[in-house]
């Protein structure tokens, strides 16, 4: 019997067009009593039962491997659909912000002027009231190796190359730049600069290099994005003329009456605005610095914040007070910005320069 097992497995092995003489084979050496249609008949349930095993085995490969496919596909979408979201929710939010919340800078500013040490002291002017904002400036001639102890560089006058440097510097940085110029032919270079690069968040802002400059880079400290470093840039002027106008008569920044006086605050809880009166204590007064830093804090304003009539988020306007040490001010705004007003107040008397 064993031989015959033996024989049907050799034979098990062969083609299917060979079981015809495997099922002969196996008739000539059965025992008694076992035919030849048993025997074939046996072997052709065995085979019938070991082919429907392999394929129960193969289908339920193939499913497990169908479900893995599906899962890791399934898995990869759902990565691949949070990955977009978190895209589309960088595209709406705001001005990007920083460790500690404040918004991040998103324009640059270049600087040109014919004089080297002009562009190069404007810069350095702005950046102690915009310490955040890449500000490059791009004055004179390129200087040559003989021009190396020359303050400025390679003579007074503008070049091309100079400028396009600087506003590539300010974009590869990933910023939009802003680009403020002093006279005649530095206008024409860089409004060249910008046609050629056309393609790319630059934009000329055509206003007084020093106050523009200033101004700009400080709405740029404060997130502003390029339409709003424009706007506060050209703004800058009106400090100054708005200030002129009041020494023809007596329309000059004054305090309200109602905030005159000996009181430091008026609170009527039936008045929809609220005022607070300070002395500055910087010893240089509002100037520079501090008047940035005051706009910085003014700049979360929903409603508008005056100091005496000058906006407060507007360090152009801070300064065209001309408010020295021990003088009085008023900060004031909407009721509903109490606390606001009250930090700007405090922060006047306190001091801000460093």
């Amino acid at each position: 019997m064993s031989e015959v097992l033996q024989r049907l497995e050799e034979e098990a092995r062969k083609p299917r067009a060979a079981a015809g003489d495997a099922a002969a084979a196996a008739a000539s050496t059965t025992t008694a009593g076992e035919t030849a249609a048993d025997s074939f008949a046996k072997e052709a349930a065995d085979s019938s039962a070991d082919s429907s095993a392999n394929r129960t085995t193969t289908v339920g490969t193939q499913t497990e491997e169908r479900l893995t496919e599906g899962t890791m596909m399934t898995s990869n979408n759902d990565a691949a659909s949070g990955a977009n979201e978190g895209s589309e929710q960088s595209t709406t939010d705001a001005a990007p912000s920083d460790s500690a919340g404040k918004p991040s800078p998103q324009v640059g500013v270049v600087v040109v002027s014919h004089s080297k040490r002009l562009a190069d002291g404007l810069g350095l002017l702005a950046s102690q009231m915009a310490r955040d904002v890449l500000i490059v400036p791009a004055g004179g001639l390129n200087a040559s190796p003989e021009d190396k102890d020359n303050p400025d560089g390679g003579g007074i006058a503008t070049s091309y190359d100079a400028i396009e440097a600087a506003v590539n510097k300010v974009v590869d940085a990933g910023l939009a730049c802003a680009i403020f110029t002093d006279l005649g032919s530095a206008t024409m270079t860089v409004e060249m600069v910008v046609d050629m690069l056309d393609d790319e968040p630059v934009r000329f802002i055509d206003a007084p290099l020093v106050e523009a400059t200033v101004a700009g880079a400080i709405a740029a400290q404060q997130g502003q994005d390029l339409d709003g470093v424009e706007r506060e840039a050209r703004r800058a002027i009106s400090a100054f003329e708005s200030e002129s106008a009041g020494d023809d008569g007596d329309s000059a920044a004054a305090p309200d009456e109602d905030a005159a006086g000996d009181s430091t605050n008026s609170d009527d809880a039936n008045d929809a605005r609220y005022s607070r009166r300070v002395k500055v204590a910087d010893k240089a007064g509002l100037h520079a610095r501090p008047a940035a830093k005051l706009a910085e804090l003014a700049a979360d304003s929903e409603e508008g914040i005056l100091v005496n009539d000058a906006d407060a988020d507007s360090a152009m306007s801070l300064m065209g007070l001309g408010a020295e040490c021990g003088e009085e001010v008023t900060v004031s705004g909407e009721r509903s910005e109490k606390a606001l007003i009250d930090s700007i107040a405090d922060a006047i008397a306190a001091g801000l320069d460093e």
